[in-house]
Parts: C-alpha cells; sequence; structure tokens
C-alpha cells in the first residue's frame, strides 16, 4: 500500500511500522492505515463453559490510537510523550485546564470490526469518552456479572458481529454445551459524540487494514478540525494483543505532521 510508513516502538510491545495514506473532500477525511501483526486478537477475555461453569478465556485485543492535537503545548512539543507519560502517578493527561487531544481509538473486538473506532479525549481531568453512547457494551448479567446476559439467536449468522440484533437473552431454559464460546461484548449502533469515527477493518496475510472515516470538522468542541493546506500534529500507538493498565503496554511513535494538500 502506497503512503509513509511510521514507526511505532519503546514501551513493553515490539515494535510496529505503520503504513499511513490520507485523502479528504468536501466532508470527510480519509486515513487508510495497514501494520503487520502475527497474530488476530480480537475477543477480549471471550466467555467459555467449562466444567460446569462459566469462566474468562484469556486473551484481550489488538488496537490502534490515533492522537490528534487540538491545542495542547506539551503535546505540540513532545507529543504522546508530552500528554501520556506526564509522570509515574499522572498519565494521558493534558497538563493544564482547557488543553484538549482528540483521540481515535480503535478496538479489534469492541467495535472495531463492525464498522467503529471509539472517539475519545484527552485533556487535564482525563483520558475518555466523548459524550454519547459506545459501539459495545458488556456481555454480562445485569444481576450477576459473573455470567453472561446473551446469547445467539438460534438463526443468527454467526460469521457476523455479535450485534444487538444477532442475539437473545439468557433464560433460564438455556443449556449450554460443555466448550459453549460467547463473545465478551455485544456490538451496537453509537450516539453522539462518541459515534463520529467510522472504522472498516480487516485482517489478512498477517496484517491489519483500517480504513478511518470521520467528517473534517464534526462540530464538536471535544474533536480535532481538519482542512486543505493546515498542519495537523499526531502521534499513534500500537497495541497487540493488550491493553493500556499502565500506559506503557504499547508502541508508540514520535510526533507526526498531517497535511491535507489544497
Amino acid at each position: 500500500m502506497p503512503g509513509v510508513s511510521v514507526e511505532a516502538k519503546d514501551g513493553r510491545q515490539k515494535g510496529a511500522a505503520v503504513r499511513l495514506k490520507a485523502r479528504y473532500d468536501s466532508t470527510n477525511i480519509y486515513l487508510l492505515a495497514q501494520w503487520a501483526d502475527a497474530s488476530k486478537s480480537d475477543v477480549k477475555a471471550a466467555w467459555e463453559f467449562k466444567d460446569g461453569k462459566w469462566i474468562r478465556q484469556r486473551g484481550d485485543e489488538d488496537r490502534l490510537a490515533l492522537a490528534f492535537n487540538v491545542n495542547s503545548p506539551s503535546f505540540k512539543d513532545k507529543g504522546c510523550a508530552g500528554i501520556c507519560h506526564v509522570s509515574s502517578e499522572k498519565k494521558m493527561h493534558c497538563l493544564n485546564e482547557g488543553e484538549q487531544v482528540d483521540l481515535w481509538h480503535w478496538k479489534a473486538a469492541r467495535g472495531g470490526q463492525n464498522g467503529w473506532a471509539d472517539d475519545q479525549v484527552i485533556n487535564a481531568t482525563k483520558r475518555g469518552d466523548d459524550k454519547g453512547k459506545s459501539a459495545y457494551k458488556k456481555n454480562e448479567n445485569g444481576k450477576d456479572a459473573s455470567l453472561p446476559g446473551w446469547v445467539w439467536a438460534e438463526q443468527a449468522d454467526r460469521t457476523t458481529g455479535f450485534e444487538e440484533s444477532a442475539i437473545v437473552a439468557i433464560g433460564p431454559e438455556f443449556r449450554p454445551a460443555d466448550g459453549e464460546k460467547l463473545p465478551s461484548n455485544v456490538m451496537r449502533k453509537p450516539e453522539g459524540s462518541r459515534a463520529d469515527v467510522q472504522a472498516f477493518a480487516a485482517y489478512a496475510d498477517g496484517k491489519w487494514t483500517v480504513l478511518f472515516v470521520r467528517k473534517l470538522d464534526t462540530g464538536n468542541a471535544d474533536d480535532a478540525k481538519f482542512a486543505a493546506g493546515e498542519d495537523i500534529l499526531f502521534s499513534l500507538a500500537v497495541m497487540d494483543d493488550c491493553g493500556t493498565t499502565d500506559g506503557d503496554e504499547h508502541a508508540v511513535s514520535e510526533l507526526c505532521v498531517l497535511r491535507l494538500k489544497k
């Protein structure tokens, strides 16, 4: 795939080269990302019925995070290192009130293969979610989180995502077979500012390919704006079957510049 290569390294994750290619039209920006990953990880602690009880399987998920500067001087100076690793006590935060970084968080197990990336924000208070509803919810029993809440509907196409339209609530009559497995999250359509970033993903030949699509200007204060001829600073992080428990479990890039040519 043509484009530019951005190297992600350091942390406790092995490095990864991410190929990036950007295009835009009068409404949207289109950002294509591709990187090598020897193993597809898209289950994230799936349920398994074993020896008469439900247990969680091992494993997390593959992820790609793209951080775009909105108005953070620290990010402008040092990229992700200026906000994500401020100190051992304060990670993934901007230094001052009013500063923001727009975060596109693609998660293979949670919406990432159903057309969405999580639209999030980093500010002085948190690394958290934009306002609205996420593209997923936990597959847990409302009364007992140690049990799943939904199972595939009898006629569901199991090659597609574990979506609300393809599942039914687990009732007292359900008798799982030993070895039965269920996803740990239910996919759904997101809403609000959290639904700003579409993501179309595929895994083949040991590589992830993800096409991000977002409006140039969403009109939301927690999002970066893109315009032809203007530079926007960004960094990226690659996570191979892991999360961000302490902020170091990923390979990160240096500060990069995205410019949409006029």
